[in-house]
């Protein structure tokens, strides 16, 4: 059928009257070619006999092309103004939206046989706009006029030339055609650009509204809320008006009062004119959302000023209000005014100082300051009346902290700020005790360490037992162990919650680490990627450094999450690991490494691991091996087992009936990905249907079949697509998966792979 319809596409000589007596499943394929190669007599003379309700024109224009618009809009000419009658055509919709993708992915292969005419002329892939009813046949235009859908987005200060020509040929239609917009976006627009443009538009087909521009005081944006009283199926605005200017705090002054005065202008005057006409269809409105962002408070200037005679900010700081200090500090601690964050650290009216957010480019001159400050509360015996500091947190966390006492400040210091942020806990070693704490992550990742975290380090240790340092993440990249072992001296071992060791160490530096390890009590995650066992040590040297790293977990109750990547020193020795856990684990990730058999027996076998949620064994050769220890732990965690991850395992056809029961038993699965393993089609096949009942799959990640790649390995691009297809037609058939994709092996050039979901995405090469 494709190679039908791009002949038919390049027949120099081919007569557009033949159109008409084309089957209908040819349409879709032979306009898609007639696009793809601008042949713009062919475009026009489709869209007169186009044989479906909708065309989603929009899903093709990726990068609009003028010619190709003006193509398709004078094929609609002819038709509008009644100069021919084409005996199949029912066209009612002009789709320009980027929707409905998966109509021109659905006439490839078998799936153009389950999509005739009618079909789809009934699927609803994309809503139309409130108040135009059912589609009738277009027999007579005066009485139905032709439907054209856009999404307006205004973001220059003229209109682009596609949707310039476009109103153009609404405008000179007026009653044949009609423009229907869903959501409307104005940014940058002129109020009278915007007005001309909403006047084309069916007003009732409006229910998405946002307008955000920049404006000054004395320039209301008020003009823009009579359009609301039109739009009777609003159902969601956003307003958001900026002030683009800065104001003294003598200007700041004088104009609270008349925004409190005045009700005709400004912003105060715009949202009451604002809610006066939504009011008028307030049983549509679901979601409204205004946003100002105003001048800087009060406070806030009263703050700057006070930095500019930090001596005065110093002699203050014991008087000025609580919620005046987090502002301040950010102010100061971003011009670097050391000698007033030296003061405010030693007055900070909270229990907390989250620095750790503030110092996303580190700056020893600021931070020594904090450091001098918080000196003075250690050693020199300062009483202030209001002193609260108890942590000092260098943890990249807190910002909602910042956030909640000043947002529009805030948000100049730190731009990427949420308040979903989850706030830090209380150290586990220090619950109950006064002294100071200072909260810190741990990254180890080069040959010396950054001069702020060396300052750090030696402030510590000069006033050993004055304070706690507490370290609950752990990441060694790249620092000798020698170093390692200095700075795990002067960490409580007890407060590390989760490790992580990734360095290209060999066993006897694993060796040689693992008595920290034991003396991490409270440890919840451990991660170890490529440990590389050397070739000069015996197999009984091998079984005690291992002996030594395993013993470790009899000493660890609180393991939670275990994950180990590129060592090689599990094969024939899973048990001995396995046999030293005390507590269930939640999480057990065993990727890109070597296991025999027993080992895969031993993990079935454990009752350390009749609790899982996640299971990752990826980049695990099991070809050539039994898998039903696989399915009997798929068996033993059913009831818990959430993400289960066989990517790259090498399984083959004969292997995968083993584990199905299992899998289809894991009812509480939400991610399952099977990439990478070379199962035919009709395997594939077989797998999609024992996952009908995984109701709570949120993301399947099946690899290509077989028989998308040629002789020799190489992905035939064409195949993979037309298999892709048949594939996420029979998954729909059976269910409606939320995400689902079929994926190829690594390109061998980019390291990435190809994945049919809606359409294909082919790697970077």
């Amino acid at each position: 059928m494709e190679l039908a319809a791009q002949s038919l596409v390049r027949e120099p000589c081919l007569d557009t009257s033949i159109l008409d007596e084309l089957p209908g499943e040819v349409f879709p394929l032979m306009f898609m070619e007639a696009f793809s190669i601008r042949h713009y007599e062919i475009l026009q003379a489709m869209v007169q006999t186009w044989p479906f309700p909708r065309l989603p024109l929009g899903s093709l224009m990726k990068t609009p092309h003028l010619e190709t618009l003006q193509a398709v809009l004078e094929g609609l000419d002819s038709v509008v103004y009644m100069m021919i009658h084409p005996r199949r055509w029912k066209l009612q919709v002009l789709d320009l939206r980027n929707v409905d993708e998966d109509f021109w992915t659905s006439w490839s292969g078998s799936r153009a046989l389950l999509c005739s005419p009618e079909a789809t002329s009934k699927r609803q892939t994309v809503e139309d706009h409130p108040g135009t009813g059912e589609h009738k046949p277009l027999m007579m235009f005066i009485h139905e006029p032709l439907k054209v859908f856009i999404d307006v987005g205004l973001k220059e200060s003229t209109l682009d030339e596609w949707l310039s020509y476009l109103c153009g040929w609404i405008h000179h239609k007026r009653g044949l055609v009609q423009l229907c917009c869903r959501k409307v976006q104005n940014y940058p627009m002129p109020e009278s650009h915007f007005r001309k443009l909403v006047e084309m538009v069916y007003p009732d087909s409006i229910q998405e509204s946002e307008v955000q521009r920049k404006c000054s005081l004395n320039r209301p944006p008020g003009k823009f809320a009579p359009y609301l009283s039109q739009l009777s199926e609003l159902h969601r605005v956003l307003v958001a008006f900026g002030y683009d200017h800065e104001l003294s705090v003598c200007a700041q002054q004088q104009f609270i009062p008349e925004l409190e005065t005045q009700t005709s202008a400004g912003p105060r005057g715009f949202f009451i004119r604002m809610a006066s006409h939504i009011n008028e269809h307030q049983d549509h409105v679901h979601r409204l959302k205004m946003s100002i962002r105003t001048p800087p408070r009060l406070l806030e200037l009263v703050g700057r000023s006070l930095l500019k005679d930090q001596a005065l900010a110093v002699c203050t700081l014991e008087e000025l209000p609580t919620e005046l200090s987090p502002p301040l500090f950010m102010e100061a601690f971003s011009r670097r005014c050391c000698e007033a964050l030296k003061a405010m650290v030693q007055a900070w009216p909270f229990p907390r100082l989250p620095l750790g957010s503030l110092m996303k480019t580190p700056c020893l001159e600021t931070f020594q300051a904090v450091l001098d400050g918080l000196d003075a509360l250690l050693t020199q015996g300062v009483r202030l009346r209001r002193r609260k500091l108890q942590v000092l947190d260098l943890q990249d966390v807190s910002e909602n902290f910042w956030m909640v006492w000043s947002e529009a400040t805030a948000h100049r210091y730190l731009p990427n700020a949420t308040r979903k942020r989850k706030p830090t806990q209380d150290c586990p070693v220090m619950r109950g005790q006064q002294r100071l704490t200072v909260f810190i992550d741990l990254c180890l990742k080069n040959r010396t360490l950054d001069e702020c975290l060396t300052c750090l380090f030696l402030w510590v240790k000069q006033r050993e037992g004055l304070l706690h340092l507490c370290c609950k993440k752990l990441k060694v990249l790249g620092t000798s162990l020698h170093k390692i072992k200095n700075i795990l001296n002067m960490v409580n071992p007890g407060c590390i919650q989760e490790v992580e060791v990734n360095c290209r160490w060999q066993l006897p530096d694993l060796a040689e680490f693992t008595p920290y390890l034991g003396q991490m009590r409270n440890l919840h995650k451990l991660a170890v990627s490529h440990i590389d066992v050397p070739r000069y040590i015996s197999p009984e040297q091998k079984k005690e450094f291992l002996t030594q790293f395993t013993s470790q977990f009899l000493k660890l109750q609180h393991v939670q999450k275990l994950y180990m990547n590129c060592v090689s020193f599990l094969e024939g020795h899973l048990d001995q690991l396995l046999s030293c856990l005390m507590t269930p684990l939640k999480t057990l990730a065993i990727t890109n490494c070597v296991l025999s058999e027993p080992d895969l027996r031993h993990l079935s076998q454990s009752p350390s691991l009749s609790q899982l949620t996640t299971l990752d064994l990826s980049g695990i050769s099991l070809a050539n091996l039994s898998l039903v220890p696989l399915q009997l732990l798929l068996e033993k965690v059913a009831a818990t087992l959430e993400y289960l991850d066989l990517d790259d395992c090498g399984i083959e056809d004969s292997q995968v009936d083993a584990i199905l029961p299992a899998l289809s038993r894991c009812f509480e699965l939400t991610t399952f990905s099977f990439r990478g393993n070379p199962i035919s089609m009709a395997t594939l096949e077989n797998l999609l249907s024992h996952t009908i009942r995984l109701n709570n799959l949120c993301l399947e990640l099946y690899p290509a079949p077989r028989e998308s790649y040629g002789a020799y390995g190489a992905l035939c691009r064409r195949r993979f697509a037309q298999l892709g297809a048949e594939l996420m037609g029979r998954v729909k058939d059976l269910r409606q998966p939320k995400r689902i994709s079929f994926c190829t092996a690594c390109c061998p050039h980019c390291d990435h792979r190809a994945f049919y979901a809606l359409e294909v995405n082919q790697c970077n090469c």
